[in-house]
């Protein structure tokens, strides 16, 4: 009898502990959403990934050039040529000029001497002489400066033309963005870190047997 029951309570024993371990274990794992187990590992690192990528492939910082355009110019030796045939062409309409506005005050002068003697007709002729020479002045004066605008253009755009190729060649060699014209105050902050004067670089360029090719 006693081995019987023995049995039996061995027997309900491993029936309960069947039961136990078929029933679903509270786990931490409960608490954690659904679309975060779900979710693969690459996807959750998906956002920090694009933004190192967007910080890593950024372009480097622009590497600019500045000059002084005129006070390069200036000194180089075509402007001067330039310059000194623009002074002599100046000076031959100045002293037309001149020959125009002086035989004017002599007419003038006359004039205004013999006004009082001269009968009608001559006076009328006198006047319109003196007309017809103050027109012919202003007129000259006016053209003179005219086509010394023309002969100044003319004759600096060699002298520019070098000038530009010797920046741009320099700009090139030295690898840079842009190269700035800072006349006129046109720049009134340089960062010193971030641009470079190309002056020299470019003054060797334009010096005498050192052709800017």
């Amino acid at each position: 009898m006693m081995k019987k029951i023995i049995t039996t309570f061995a027997f309900c024993l491993g029936v309960a502990c069947m039961a136990q371990a078929q029933q679903p274990v509270a786990t931490d794992t409960l608490s954690v959403p659904t679309d975060t187990i779900n979710t693969p590992v690459d996807t959750v690192h998906t956002a920090a990934d694009l933004l190192q990528t967007s910080v890593t492939e950024l372009p480097p910082a622009p590497q600019f050039g500045y000059i002084s355009y005129s006070q390069v110019m200036a000194e180089m030796v075509e402007y001067k040529d330039a310059m000194l045939k623009l002074k002599n062409l100046r000076k031959k309409y100045e002293d037309e000029a001149t020959y125009n506005e002086t035989t004017f005050k002599r007419q003038f002068a006359e004039y205004l001497q013999g006004q009082k003697d001269f009968p009608q007709s001559i006076m009328l002729k006198r006047q319109r002489d003196l007309q017809e020479e103050l027109e012919k002045s202003l007129a000259f004066r006016q053209d003179a400066e005219e086509q010394l605008k023309k002969a100044e253009a003319e004759l600096l755009a060699p002298v520019k033309a070098r000038l530009n190729e010797a920046i741009i060649l320099v700009g090139g060699k030295l690898e840079l963005d842009y190269v700035f014209n800072i006349d006129n105050h046109a720049l009134p902050y340089i960062n010193p870190k971030k641009v470079v004067d190309v002056t020299s670089f470019v003054k060797q360029h334009l010096m005498p047997g050192s052709a800017a090719q």
